[in-house]
């Protein structure tokens, strides 16, 4: 039978390949203090109320996804009420290539998108390795650059993946290399995070174009159903709508400007924990 030294050491190993839960948990009490920070920013109430707005009319909109379908589970149901008001929407997604399944994945973003009515544009990099150089960075900068959006839907960089804060790194680094600082307005959207951000917007005319767009990515599909996590998530974000008996779903974001935006990242990616502008092995 092991000793107890034996069985803290075998503990301990574990631990540090990552192969317990504490690693994960590591990680976000790490985070704690300046996600804090940043969702103070929005509290400026004892009682926290997100403004309500409606969607966008007649704005190019970009729209930064890090895997094909998190535009559809994110901002889904706000861009498909966008479209409907005049506004002209592009999807840029950050990683096509390099996973099993990415053929398929590519022809049911496209399927999304042209069921939508949005264009889509493919950046060639692949899941779990972004890269942060200067040849990635250029041709993120010169996609936007030749998008010249009015309005950016990106992830909130509180979501919890790695490929979304490595997407919102890219970004700041592309930024750098831009020929004059951007002006378009940032759209903070969520996929995995359930922060209570102070934008809120009503998609319940939305709520079925959204849930339709989701389950365009069968392949996804298959392994969760994300409309109905999704649906889920912003059926509880409709407690932001005010009192009403009826089903309703709301998208909540993080409303800035990109200098404001960059801000909060500069912060949050310096001061952060040392993982962040890396991938953790495991």
């Amino acid at each position: 039978m092991p000793s107890l030294t034996a069985k803290i050491k075998g503990r301990l190993a574990r631990l540090l390949k990552g192969q317990t839960p504490s690693r994960a948990l590591w990680h976000q009490l790490a985070e704690l203090k300046n996600a804090s920070a940043v969702l103070d920013l929005a509290r400026r109430r004892a009682v926290f109320q997100p403004v309500e707005r409606e969607a966008p009319i007649a704005k190019r909109i970009l729209v930064l996804a890090p895997h094909p379908d998190d535009e559809a589970i994110g901002p889904g149901g706000t861009l498909a009420l966008a479209k409907t008001r005049g506004c002209e929407i592009e999807v840029v997604y950050v990683t096509s290539t390099g996973f099993d399944g990415a053929e398929k994945r590519i022809g049911e973003a496209r399927a999304a998108c042209e069921k939508s009515g949005f264009g889509a544009t493919f950046l060639p990099f692949v899941p779990g390795r972004i890269p942060l150089t200067t040849e990635a960075a250029g041709v993120l900068a010169e996609t936007l650059e030749r998008s010249r959006p009015d309005l950016l839907f990106l992830p909130f960089f509180l979501d919890d993946h790695d490929d979304h804060r490595r997407t919102l790194e890219l970004l700041l680094a592309a930024a750098a290399k831009a020929a004059a600082p951007w002006r378009f307005e940032v759209w903070g959207y969520q996929v995995y995070s359930a922060a209570a951000l102070p934008v809120v917007v009503d998609i319940s005319a939305a709520a079925e174009a959204k849930r339709q767009a989701i389950a365009t990515y069968a392949s996804e599909m298959q392994k969760r159903n994300w409309a109905h996590y999704a649906l889920g998530q912003n059926a509880a974000a409709s407690r932001f709508l005010g009192s009403d008996s009826r089903e309703r779903y709301a998208e909540l974001f993080y409303v800035s400007d990109f200098a404001g935006y960059a801000e909060l990242l500069e912060r949050y990616f310096t001061d952060g924990p040392a993982y962040h502008g890396r991938y953790v092995d495991g």
